[in-house]
Order: C-alpha cells, then sequence, then structure tokens
C-alpha cells in the first residue's frame, strides 16, 4: 500500500496535534510486533518481504547454476546443516585459535588481527578506502576505531554484565573457559578510550592526514603490520586517522596490557564472531546478548531467515546480482531518477534564493548540488567473482567469503576514484548520501514502484522526503565542510555557520526530552540527534516545495478518500516513519542511535507553512507552531 486505508487512521487523534498519531496510532494499538522481531514498522515489512525473496533466489541457486549461484546455494545449506555443525563443534575454528596462542609479540599480534580481519573476526581498527580528504581524485586509507562487541561505549554500563555472561559462556562453551576474564578486560579498557559517539560532530573532526612515522610517533609502535595482514600495502597510501586519542589509547593498550591478555582478547573475538555459525548452544548464547539484552526481541529469527542474513553478510553483491534479475523493475529506476531530478531541480532554486547565504556560498552550493552523482536502484557494472570456489562447513566459507569482500573493498585503492562507485547491496532497503564522493545512492526496495506514480502528492510526500532527506545532508554543517568532490573543505563564511547554527539548535531543542510511545524512563537528547532531524526537515521542506511547484491547484484540491492533495502528502510523509520498537530497542536507540523515534521526524512538519494551511491549525493544537518559531533552512 502507498497509503494506509481510511479505516486506519485516527479518529481520536487529529493531525493537527499528532501528525504522526494521526496516521499511526490505531495500527500501533494492535500491538505490532511479531515475536522475533525488535522493531517493526512498514519498512520492516518492506526487509522481511525483501527476506523471502532472497530466500527463493537462494533456493533456485544450485550446482548447475553460475559460481556465484552455488556460492550462494553452498553457504545457505552448510548455515541450515545444523548436524554438520553440531558435529564439528568449534574444530573449524581451531586453526584460528592455535595461531593465536602462538603470538609472541605485538608486531606479530597485530598481524593475526589484521588476518583474522579479513575473514570476518572484529579488529580493533577498522580500515577504509576512502577518497582523500585534501586531493579527493586519489584514494587513501582511513582508520576507525574498533574492537567492542556492543554498539558503541555508552551501552557498556547497562549490558555489561549480559556481555560478561556472554562471554564467559561461549568460552566455555568452547573449551576455553580461562580466556573470558582477560578478554573482558581488554575490551573494557578498549571501550575506555573509544570516542562515544563514534562518528563525532563533524568531518573537520574526523579529517586528522598523517603520515605513517606520524602515527607511529602517536601510537608509540609500527601499526602497518595490522594493515600487511589485511592484504594492504599501506606504504603507498595517504592516510587518514579518524580517532587519533583512540588509536593513542590503543597503542597505549598494546604496549603496557599482557600479550597473554590481548591473546585472550582475540580468542574472543575469533569465538563471538564464528559462533552463530557454529553449535547450537553458542549460536543461542550469541543470541542472548546480542538479540534479546541488546534488542528486547523475545525470539530468534526463524533458521531459514538467520541463514538469509548470514549469506547477505557474507556474499552481499553476488546475491545481490541474483536478487535484481528476479524482483526489481527497471522502469523503477527510471522513474526514481526523474524524482531526484526534480529534487535537485528544486533545490537548486531554494539554495540560489536562500536569504542567509551570501552570493559566495549560494553559488557554491549549486555547484555542489550540480556535481551529486545520482546513484539509485542497482549498479550498472557488477564485480566479477576471481576467488576459488570455498569448500567445507559454514566457518571455511564464511572466512572465505569474508575474505573475498574485504579484497574487493580495498582493492580500489590501485585504480582512480570513481564517484559512481557503488556501495550497499541492491537488496538493501535504505538511502544514503555519501559525502567523500558527493553522492546520493537509494536501493532497490526503497524505490517507489511504478504504481506509486500515478499520486505525485504521495511519492514526494512519502519517497521523495526521503531523499530529500539524503540531499539535505550535502548541505547541513558537516556537508558545508567539503566541497564538489568530496574535498575537506569549508564554503560558508562564519556568520553563515552560525545563522545555520541557531536554525540547528532551535530545531534540537523542539524535540529534546520527547518520550517515545511505550517509554516512560528516557528522552530524546536533542543535541544526539538533531543532526539527522535536520536533514529530515530540509528534505520534508524540499520534498513539499516540490509538490507546490509541479501540482495544479486542481490537484492540490482534489479530494480522494476525503483527503486532498495537500493532506495526503503530509499522510504519506507519516506513513513513511511508520515505525514501532520494543521498550528495549528504543531505550538503546535513545542512548545511541542519531535518529530520534520515527514519531519525531513525522511531526517536524509542524515547522513547515504548507501542513498548517493543510490541516488549518490553529493556536493550542498540538502540532502547533507560531510562524515566527517555524524553521525553514533553505
Amino acid at each position: 500500500m502507498t497509503l494506509p486505508p481510511p479505516a486506519e487512521l485516527s479518529d481520536e487523534i487529529r493531525p493537527q496535534d499528532d501528525l504522526w498519531g494521526f496516521v499511526n496510532a490505531r495500527w500501533l494499538g494492535t500491538d505490532p510486533i511479531p515475536d522475533d522481531r525488535a522493531r517493526w514498522g512498514l519498512s520492516d515489512q518492506v526487509r522481511a518481504r525483501v527476506a523471502e525473496e532472497l530466500r527463493e533466489v537462494i533456493a533456485a541457486a544450485g550446482p548447475e547454476r553460475s559460481p556465484g549461484g552455488r556460492r550462494l546455494a553452498g553457504l545457505y545449506h552448510a548455515v541450515l546443516d545444523t548436524d554438520a555443525r553440531e558435529a564439528a563443534g568449534f574444530e573449524p575454528v581451531a586453526d584460528e585459535l592455535a595461531v593465536i596462542d602462538a603470538v609472541t609479540g605485538v608486531g606479530e599480534l597485530l598481524h593475526v588481527l589484521g588476518e583474522r580481519q579479513r575473514e570476518g573476526v572484529t579488529g580493533v581498527l577498522d580500515v577504509h578506502a576512502v577518497p582523500d580528504g585534501q586531493d579527493p581524485t586519489r584514494w587513501s586509507l582511513h582508520l576507525f576505531q574498533r574492537g567492542l562487541t556492543l554498539p558503541v561505549p555508552g551501552l557498556y554500563d547497562r549490558l555489561g554484565a549480559d556481555l560478561a555472561t556472554c562471554c564467559r559462556m561461549l568460552c566455555a562453551e568452547a573449551g576455553r573457559p580461562e580466556i573470558a576474564d582477560g578478554a573482558l578486560q581488554l575490551e573494557r579498557a578498549l571501550a575506555q578510550v573509544s570516542w562515544p559517539r563514534p562518528n563525532g560532530d563533524d568531518d573537520k573532526a574526523l579529517t586528522n592526514p598523517m603520515t605513517w612515522p606520524q602515527l607511529t610517533d602517536l601510537m608509540g609502535l609500527d601499526p602497518q603490520p595490522l594493515l600487511r595482514g589485511l592484504g594492504v600495502d599501506p606504504d603507498p597510501l595517504p592516510l587518514n586517522v579518524c580517532q587519533p586519542s583512540y588509536c593513542e589509547g590503543l597503542g597505549r593498550l598494546l604496549r603496557d596490557q599482557p600479550l597473554s591478555r590481548w591473546r585472550d582478547y582475540l580468542a574472543w573475538r575469533v569465538i563471538e564472531a564464528r559462533a552463530t555459525a557454529l553449535t547450537a548452544e553458542a549460536a543461542r548464547l550469541h543470541d542472548d546478548l546480542m538479540v534479546r539484552a541488546l534488542t528486547g526481541q523475545q525470539q530468534p529469527a526463524p533458521p531459514w531467515r538467520r541463514a538469509v542474513e548470514v549469506v547477505q553478510a557474507a556474499l552481499p553483491m553476488t546475491l545481490g546480482r541474483e536478487y535484481v534479475k528476479g524482483y526489481l523493475q527497471p522502469r523503477t529506476k527510471e522513474l526514481a531518477r526523474e524524482l531526484a531530478e526534480s529534487l535537485r531541480a528544486q533545490l537548486r532554486s531554494s539554495l540560489s534564493h536562500c536569504p542567509w547565504l551570501g552570493a559566495d556560498s549560494r553559488a557554491a552550493a549549486v555547484a555542489k548540488l550540480d556535481a551529486v552523482v545520482v546513484n539509485v536502484g542497482w549498479p550498472d557494472a557488477w564485480p566479477a567473482w576471481d576467488a576459488p570456489e570455498p569448500t567445507g562447513g559454514a566457518v571455511a566459507r564464511l572466512r572465505a567469503a569474508a575474505a573475498y569482500e574485504t579484497d574487493r573493498a580495498l582493492s580500489v585503492v590501485t585504480g582512480p576514484v570513481d564517484r559512481s562507485l557503488w556501495g550497499p547491496p541492491p537488496f538493501v532497503f535504505n538511502a544514503f548520501y555519501q559525502p567523500f564522493l558527493n553522492q546520493l545512492l537509494v536501493t532497490g526496495p526503497a524505490l517507489a514502484p511504478v504504481e506509486a506514480h500515478a499520486d505525485l502528492a504521495v511519492v514526494l510526500g512519502r519517497w521523495g522526503s526521503i531523499m530529500g532527506h539524503e540531499l539535505g545532508h550535502a548541505f547541513d554543517s558537516r556537508g558545508a565542510q567539503r566541497d564538489p568532490l568530496g574535498r575537506v573543505r569549508e564554503w560558508w563564511t562564519g556568520k553563515e555557520r552560525a545563522a545555520f547554527e541557531a536554525k540547528a539548535a532551535r530545531v534540537a531543542a523542539q524535540v529534546d526530552g520527547y518520550r517515545p510511545r511505550g517509554v516512560d524512563d528516557a528522552g530524546v537528547d536533542g543535541v544526539l540527534v538533531g543532526f539527522e532531524c535536520v536533514a529530515e526537515l530540509i528534505g520534508m521542506q524540499l520534498a513539499w516545495d516540490t509538490w507546490c511547484a509541479q501540482a495544479s491547484p486542481g490537484e492540490r484540491a482534489r479530494a480522494v478518500d476525503g483527503l486532498t492533495g495537500d493532506q495526503r502528502f503530509w499522510v504519506a510523509k507519516a506513513y513513511g516513519r511508520r515505525a514501532a520498537d520494543r521498550s528495549a530497542t528504543a531505550r538503546q536507540r535513545l542512548a545511541a542511535d542519531v535518529h530520534p523515534p520515527f514519531e519525531v521526524f513525522a511531526n517536524l512538519a509542524r515547522n513547515v507553512d504548507g501542513f498548517h494551511a493543510a490541516f488549518a491549525t490553529v493556536p493550542g493544537d498540538g502540532m502547533w507552531l507560531p510562524p515566527e518559531d517555524r524553521v525553514r533552512f533553505f
């Protein structure tokens, strides 16, 4: 459905008081979250449908199909083969653990960390190939903090006991109970030197070019063995250290912590990474932490879906290519590109007349907008699999797939920078703005279906506003720090940045402290989510402006199921943000997620004059904001 049926709209909550509640409260009252889900909403329904479709794709693959199809089927069936997994026990990781046990020095430890990371084990530093921040025509290596089991350091106070239980029981299941305490101590130490918000507050904070000798001085040791373990020759490549203080702290821990404790930690990382492909008990213990404790999900996913998720993560582009063949229509890609270009045209007009930007900054903004690369649907060219076909059980196949994906991701450094480079697999449901490439990307399932384009109000309200949200990131407080090619260069003046930040602070204040439905002991941190709320409001306003520019007065006034075109735009906006979290998931997101609850996103409509006109709001209504308090960025 592109809009909820009229019977689903609330007769108790008015849109003038709570737009999201008017559209979604009746649905929320049905307790819609399935037992095997931590979150449920419109996007999750699409993901569930895609999972079923991916299952069919894999089922259709087999020995008689392409090499890619054989790899998909081989891994899927190996994960589902519980008898073989039980018979193998922890033998599939014995060679990895033996190599770790034999480590005798820090340089060797770093090399082994890199080797394990190449095959899918969480490492202490993520290594990404990214266009260089000073010269975006060449590749650089970006080092990013990693090493933790839980998503962010702040969760260790709330979930530390659950982590400790999982670690001790999993290590005992693996026959290595003696490593748990040392591993936990070291992981806690890594959490203490990690940035609490890993992405920082702006791109400048994450842009710290260094030479390798400078990084060696910072860490007090040579980190290059880790890179070589990953299969990367770091010498000819520029380097950027995203969180210098983390690297400094990591170096101190590598120097000061006993080598035996590091061996314990790395063995734990291997056991944790492989748990879901080992015995049933190992998978259950892993789920107790990562599913039950972290998200509040009542039941684990059924085995087939877990196996599909493993294949999705391990062979993303191989699976994506087969999925596109069977389930995505070329016409959706064409229409999505037309939608993106209509939004670009409207944003060009808005930027050209933005009152708080000076003439030079308006020209710079338009130049950046014109340079945005739009990728929609799926890539035009697919990577070829040229690695030997893996054999063996689930762990062996996962290791081979991870090594291939790591090599593929890092191999781009040998060629020129391609700003149209495709990122996530096309079966993912999401939209992204990639600042390093100045690229807007919307994946296949997130595109509006062909039939939805019959109602422009709905397409712009539901799908256009999401595209606009991502485009907005090119022109927010971080977007203003990168030029059309992605070079780190501020193109606002100090006065213009102050004007933007004053507007952003007003948006943050509007949402700060809001308690989502079902949570009475925690609220939204306006500072944490302000960045995404700004982009949501920019996208909402842009989509609305595009609707007003393209629709005739008759289209805007025409009623369908009792809603005018203008009203359908706003109902579509709130419907597209339909979602519900379990209370544990909601609390975790409030503590760590830069995205607020979706009801917060939808109700930012109170800042748009067109919302108030569409529903004739008046002072005293829940959504009312005096015109002088409404925030508009462009």
